[in-house]
């Protein structure tokens, strides 16, 4: 008796680990998510690549392969795959008592815990693949263009480990709640859970961070400072609060011991890295310029003036180059004007600018926005105006000058002038002027700027040689303007 008994354990433990491939097979192509794999990857691809690069011979609104959007695009992706994998395991979770077939499934060998956890991994892994599949899609054309930087690796486990998250939630919802309506509903509901905390944080609140895409809005390519470091804070969130639905499920199919321990386990675990994530702050999620600078040497070209951008957007620096010097021409030799141009990161301060430098934030053929009005404006002298009350607002005759209209800038009124030059300089060199309504310049700054654009080249020469270096320090208003 006791020969065949252990003979009979010595088949099973052969036999049942050789079965759990089969079975986990089985489960994954009873799922609809193996199926529709090919289309969700595809269009979780297109969205990331052409919401984010734009096109694959234009990439991205900067022009440049970057490690930190590519990671953080990857790690977003989870606002559209998180949701539809909670949905499709919600579904498999309760197909089988929907159908009346639970009764026959407990008659089984195997156990209802164990049998459960596999539905789930058969419904997780084709999202785990896609999720992976993206990486690949969106990782290999950043290696072979990137210039700068390396894979922020964090970011990329984050989304992997909410994508777990919502699908193991998703299936303890549809287990717990075999209803048609609990998929629907389940991958709506965290679909806006996901959005909301973003919404609802600001920049003294780490409630962002219960989102897996915190920091999404972040500016495009933030190669200037480290990543935040929020990767730690966010898995053990969403790790633990997996693990914790899924234990749910394991207590419910039977084996309470386990689940019970895994339970006391994984929700510590999740209450730890929900207090770290609200105590953390948002300290420079959304206001970078507190974040701890990267070091790096800019990527110089010379010309009329000299340009020089971050080594990431290295290969845009000849491009860059003639955009800034078409807009700096006029400047060329003009006593007081800048002599090199940078690009700096859109949370820079005026603290960080060098005085008698021009900066730019977009590269490429943009820069020519963002230098235009750099060259006529000393950004650094304006703030210094503007925090010791220097500039003491609007006069009547800045009023009349201004149409009866007081312009609304925050660097009023010298900041006006500054504006008229800037948008000659802009328009002489191809770029479009912004609609006047929505930059609340004088409203007839386009008289002002023809005037200025019609003056005798030596005469408006002299008038930038004598005026430019006070215009850049703000003590030129628009009546001074010739």
């Amino acid at each position: 008796m006791n020969v065949n008994a252990n003979v009979n354990a010595a088949v099973k433990e052969t036999r049942e680990p050789r079965a759990f491939p089969g079975l986990l097979r089985i489960e994954t192509r009873r799922g609809v998510a193996l199926l529709l794999s090919p289309f969700i990857l595809a269009a979780a691809w297109w969205m990331a690549w052409y919401g984010t690069y734009g096109s694959m011979i234009e990439p991205g609104f900067s022009g440049a392969y970057i490690w930190e959007e590519t990671s953080r695009v990857v790690k977003d992706s989870i606002l559209t795959t998180g949701p539809l994998a909670a949905g499709i395991a919600a579904w498999v979770a309760g197909r089988n008592r929907r159908r009346g077939v639970g009764d026959l499934l407990s008659t089984t060998a195997l156990p209802g815990a164990r049998r459960e956890l596999f539905t789930w991994t058969g419904a997780a892994l084709p999202f785990v693949g896609i999720y992976l599949g993206l990486v690949v899609l969106l990782g290999v054309p950043t290696a072979i263009n990137a210039t700068w930087g390396t894979p922020i690796f964090g970011y990329i486990l984050v989304g992997l480990v909410a994508l777990l998250w919502d699908s193991a939630l998703g299936f303890a919802a549809g287990y717990w709640l075999p209803s048609r309506f609990t998929a629907p509903l389940v991958a709506v509901a965290l679909y806006v859970a996901h959005l909301l905390p973003m919404g609802a944080s600001d920049y003294d609140s780490g409630v962002g961070l219960l989102s897996p895409a915190a920091y999404s809005n972040m500016s495009g390519a933030d190669v200037f400072h480290e990543a935040p470091p929020i990767a730690a804070q966010q898995i053990m969130l969403f790790g633990g609060l997996a693990a914790a639905a899924l234990a749910s499920v394991a207590v419910r199919a039977g084996a309470r011991r386990a689940g019970r321990i895994s339970l006391t386990v994984a929700l510590p675990v999740a209450a730890g890295g929900l207090v770290a994530a609200l105590m953390s702050g948002n300290p420079y999620g959304f206001n970078a310029a507190e974040a701890e600078p990267v070091p790096f040497e800019y990527v110089c070209e010379g010309g009329g003036i000299t340009v020089c951008v971050h080594p990431a957007y290295s290969k845009l620096l000849p491009e860059t180059t003639t955009a800034v010097n078409r807009v700096a021409e006029p400047l060329v030799g003009v006593i007081g004007a800048p002599t090199r141009a940078v690009q700096i990161d859109h949370y820079m301060t005026p603290k960080d600018f060098e005085k008698g430098t021009a900066t730019f934030g977009y590269v490429g053929d943009e820069a020519k926005f963002d230098v235009a009005y750099s060259l006529v404006a000393d950004e650094a002298t304006m703030e210094e105006l503007a925090s010791t009350g220097k500039e003491e607002g609007f006069t009547k005759e800045d009023v009349r000058v201004c149409g009866g209209s007081p312009p609304r800038r925050f660097f009023s009124p010298s900041y006006e002038a500054q504006s008229v030059v800037g948008d000659w300089l802009l328009a002489r060199s191809g770029g479009k002027l912004p609609p006047r309504g929505s930059t609340g310049d004088c409203p007839n700054a386009e008289d002002l700027i023809e005037g200025f654009a019609a003056l005798d080249p030596a005469e408006r020469r002299a008038w930038l040689d004598e005026n430019l270096a006070d215009l850049r320090a703000g003590r030129v208003s628009l009546d001074d303007l010739p």
